[in-house]
């Protein structure tokens, strides 16, 4: 993603755990997935602690993680 940086867990797992970090190398977003990406849930992180998003920006939270699974096996 644009401006960010990550990483993404699987190790064994039904569900992948992802972190995103922002452009000062702040942890910025944390994700909870299926292996096929798929957002199960999601949170923001602020002032060293995490949030849960709402619905409408987990909806756009799995567009993302489509976006980057389109990338991933490319």
């Amino acid at each position: 993603m644009k401006d960010s940086s990550g990483f993404i867990t699987e190790a064994g797992s039904p569900y992948t755990l992802i972190f995103r970090f922002g452009p000062s190398n702040a942890t910025g977003d944390a994700f909870i997935c299926t292996k096929d990406r798929v957002v199960l849930d999601y949170f923001t992180a602020r002032n060293g602690l995490f949030y849960p998003a709402d619905s409408s920006a987990l909806q756009k939270a799995n567009g993302m993680t489509t976006e980057m699974n389109q990338a991933i096996k490319q």
